[in-house]
């Protein structure tokens, strides 16, 4: 691989056309293909039906690590990592699962749960042009806090990995949809690559193969049309899914890096999903929070000792808890944040001046209070319904949706959002595993 500017690597545009592995014809796609691994980490009942899906069929599942066992020890860890390289080695050996690879993009289209469309395409962008820190300057930025005691144990997974199977969506500002336009054109009158139906209800996909290096060279010259000033530098990219993947992905970089590996080693780059935020099938979620061994009283306490007077209680006399996900509440001066137990329910209201966003808010009381392990994170309010009934003396908080605008201007002013602010969708719509790329 040449770095040179042109052909396969876009410098300005800090992004490689990189060579994908794709299943073969004969691989049922239906349980090849699953859902990224960070989420239904309190819910093993999911992934365990999915292994018993898959059964002995060819699965990215057998690829991956579910961020639910990350939880377990470290010699567990270990063990499910080495597992998941073995197989990954075999599926490369055996030449009975993997296809040839072909370089180019891929063109996305998902048709979500309830009829959404979403598109995107798939590249390699250079994590010498990603830095997740606040105010980096970089062309690729995060868009939500970073916890660092997360990047190493997902650095080791890569580690020794001969593979790596893109979940991560980042998003770039395209208001005029240009790339979709290109990529429509390009696609115009070619055979999908892959279509087929998403298993655990993630709805329809089909990828397009692109290979005309004219269709590169435009692509690369919208997306630095893209670019987006900011108060330090300008960026193209900010990372929306995968904030934790990109960061353990740049420190396996930097290790191979230090250790001599050549500027063109693939794992340089990493493999993703790059999507228009502007898209219709775009919906930002709220990620919500559930506190386990919760006592309802003591709760109260903490969150009285915690806001003082920036926050407000008022019990409910029903304890069923609704969530409407279309109502603005921007206009309003506080957070209305319902929380409940399987048996109780109140809601939180918290000063906006003192604390902008809920999510912050939230996370910088359960920090300060509880015990990380003890604390979770939901996509999905029907999803936290269900776990907190399923964990007894767990509490659920109910955390209002996000706005889309928000984001890029965040991001313009060198900020990042607190952790888990926000979810492009709920659980079952987040990417699927599906393609491949060596990095070895």
């Amino acid at each position: 691989m040449n770095l040179k500017e042109g052909k396969n690597y876009f410098n300005n545009a800090g992004f490689l056309v990189p060579e994908i592995i794709l299943p073969r014809p004969s691989v049922d796609l239906s349980k090849w293909a699953v859902v990224a691994c960070d989420q239904f980490t309190s819910s093993p009942d999911y992934w365990e039906n999915l292994s018993a899906f898959a059964g002995c069929a060819p699965s990215a599942l057998r690829l991956i690590l579910p961020e639910k066992y990350l939880t377990g020890t470290s010699h567990d860890t270990a063990e499910m990592i080495e597992s998941c390289n073995d197989s990954m080695n075999s599926y490369l050996e055996s030449g009975a699962v993997f296809d040839e690879p072909f370089e180019g993009l891929v063109y996305v289209k998902r048709t979500l749960p309830g009829g959404l469309v979403r598109t995107g395409f798939l590249a390699a962008l250079d994590l010498e042009k990603y830095d997740f820190r606040p105010g980096s300057g970089s062309l690729i930025r995060a868009t939500e806090q970073t916890v660092l005691s997360r990047i190493p144990p997902r650095a080791e997974i890569r580690k020794n990995a001969p593979l790596e199977l893109p979940h991560a969506l980042v998003l770039v500002d395209d208001r005029d949809f240009k790339l979709d336009k290109l990529f429509e054109q390009a696609v115009n009158g070619l055979k999908p690559r892959y279509s087929f139906e998403l298993n655990a209800g993630g709805g329809h996909i089909e990828g397009y193969a692109i290979t005309d290096e004219n269709v590169y060279v435009e692509t690369a010259a919208i997306l630095e049309q893209l670019s987006h000033k900011s108060v330090n530098g300008s960026f193209i990219y900010a990372v929306g899914d995968g904030n934790h993947s990109f960061a353990a992905a740049k420190a396996h970089w930097d290790r191979l890096k230090q250790n001599g590996a050549p500027e063109n080693h693939p794992a340089r780059f990493m493999l993703c999903e790059i999507e228009n935020v502007n898209c219709p099938g775009i919906v930002f979620k709220p990620i919500h929070r559930i506190l386990k061994n919760a006592d309802p009283g003591l709760l109260e306490d903490l969150i009285f000792a915690y806001f003082e007077d920036k926050a407000s209680i008022s019990e409910r006399q029903d304890d069923s808890i609704s969530i409407d996900e279309k109502t603005n509440t921007s206009e309003l001066s506080y957070h209305k944040i319902p929380v409940f137990t399987k048996d109780t329910a109140f809601d939180l209201f918290v000063d906006k001046n003192a604390y902008p966003l809920a999510a912050g808010a939230v996370q910088g009381f359960l920090d300060a209070y509880f015990d990380p392990a003890g604390i979770d994170y939901i996509h999905g309010f029907d999803e936290l319904v269900k776990t907190v009934n399923d964990i007894e003396g767990s509490a659920g908080f109910v955390l209002p949706r996000p706005e889309k605008s928000d984001l890029f201007a965040t991001v313009e002013r060198g900020e990042v959002l607190p952790r888990k602010t926000f979810s492009m969708g709920d659980a079952e719509t987040k990417r699927y595993y599906l393609e491949a790329r060596k990095i070895l």
